[in-house]
């Protein structure tokens, strides 16, 4: 018999799920390396036995349905045969602590069998694990309806700017922050965009860094959140919305990363680290920034984190929501009466969501940054697609409702135009696209 067709018969046995045909092709005494069934730093367990080895073929058929088996990459060399093994189907069974997703999964494996006497003596079996991981627990852009809101561009930004956020006034003056150009621009009502305040370059060092969200207090001052791996620059920064004169009042500590800012109605700011995976408490009169609330919710995946973890931040109803894009999760947390943080929560899952606004009926208007949608999230849980890249939301990293009177139910959404696909084809300029939102 060829060791190839070991090989096949191994396979087959494992697609037709023939426990007795796989314990025909390896020999009693074999010898298997492979990692712990639940450890994902190891690559070898010590060396075990054929039962092992069946019980990780076992594992793998109660976690994936349906089940797709393909060899290719086949090695040979004397009594050895080394080849590549994917497993494709569906999720069903719990795995690596993740619970079932019905996603559909494909996991690699790398394979060196030793043959003696026709059958299989010696297994190295090393699945990517961290693939699989990611595929299990990674953003997908899930596929909800369709309900469009008519859209208007009101205005648009040299290309290659980064408009990050959007804030306005009461008498519908607007700022956004152009965060890789380090800079804050204004837009008076029927204006066009004009220089607010540029930070130093030399203050603001490092990659990925500048002026990141904003929030006006009910001072009417602007507060504004500076990621730098200057010390003594990163932190929250207040600035005169008359004078342009600005000054930071709270450091946050390098390495962090200050991304969404929201304000509630005692005056308090909250700063969400996209870094450390929590929310930072600001107090203006104290001077200070302390840790708020910690918890793996607020965190992105371990090993696995690719986007920011906790980003998106915005107060309502008296509770702080917040969105990890690195577990497309919107995460509630409690404000308690004295203040401090109650334990968080999931509110909703598969939202691979920037930042968001959220009107007075606690409906969420979720941008997704490099999916190029504004997902509408109900209080019931009931969610559809409001705006599409064909509207000029390419990039939505941003939205904000409109706070002068008449002008409560459009939705501002800042777009980069869909800065991380650029070279794919043509990009549009970013902008700032209106949403005439209906009232629910």
């Amino acid at each position: 018999m060829q060791a190839t067709d070991l090989i096949e018969r191994l396979v087959r046995a494992f697609t037709d799920d023939d426990a007795s045909a796989c314990r025909e092709v390896i020999a009693d005494g074999a010898i298997y390396h492979g990692p712990p069934a639940e450890n994902l730093m190891s690559v070898f367990s010590p060396a075990a036995g054929k039962a092992a080895y069946l019980q990780r073929i076992a594992q793998l058929r109660s976690v994936l349905s349906d089940v797709a088996v393909s060899v290719s990459a086949v090695v040979r060399t004397d009594d050895m045969i080394s080849c590549v093994i994917e497993y494709r189907g569906t999720h069903r069974g719990r795995y690596l602590n993740v619970s079932p997703t019905g996603r559909n999964l494909a996991l690699l494996t790398s394979n060196t069998f030793r043959i003696q006497d026709e059958r299989i003596v010696e297994i190295w079996h090393i699945p990517d694990r961290y693939s699989l991981l990611d595929q299990m627990t990674g953003v997908q852009l899930r596929d909800d309806p369709l309900d469009l809101a008519p859209a208007e561009v009101v205005a648009s930004f040299p290309p290659g700017s980064f408009p990050e956020c959007i804030v306005m006034d009461r008498d519908g003056t607007m700022y956004v922050t152009l965060m890789f150009q380090n800079q804050i621009v204004r837009l008076r009502p029927g204006g066009a965009p004009e220089l607010f305040h540029e930070f130093d370059r030399e203050l603001i060092q490092g990659d990925l860094v500048g002026p990141s969200c904003m929030v006006i207090g009910s001072g009417g001052e602007l507060f504004v959140n500076v990621v730098s791996d200057n010390g003594q620059a990163q932190g929250v920064w207040q600035f005169s919305t008359e004078t342009g004169l600005g000054h930071r009042i709270a450091p946050i500590p390098v390495p962090a990363f200050p991304n969404g800012l929201a304000a509630d109605d005692r005056g308090r700011l909250y700063a969400a680290d996209s870094i450390r995976g929590l929310i930072w408490l600001i107090e203006p009169q104290q001077r200070k920034a302390t840790v708020w609330s910690r918890d793996p919710l607020l965190a992105g995946r371990q090993f696995l984190a690719v986007a920011p973890a906790a980003n998106g931040i915005q107060v309502w109803n008296n509770s702080v929501y917040v969105i990890v894009s690195d577990t497309a999760n919107l995460v509630r947390v409690p404000i308690l009466s004295n203040g401090s943080a109650g334990l968080p929560e999931i509110f909703a899952g598969d939202v691979p969501g920037d930042d968001f606004a959220v009107d007075a009926n606690g409906t969420f208007y979720v941008t997704t940054h490099p999916y190029n949608v504004v997902i509408r999230i109900h209080q019931d849980g009931s969610r559809a697609i409001v705006a599409t890249a064909e509207q000029g939301v390419a990039g939505c990293t941003y939205a904000r409702f409109g706070v002068r009177a008449g002008d409560e139910r459009n939705l501002y959404v800042v777009a980069d135009g869909g800065l991380l696909h650029a070279g794919s084809g043509h990009t549009p300029a970013p902008a700032i696209v209106r949403l005439a939102i209906p009232a629910s």
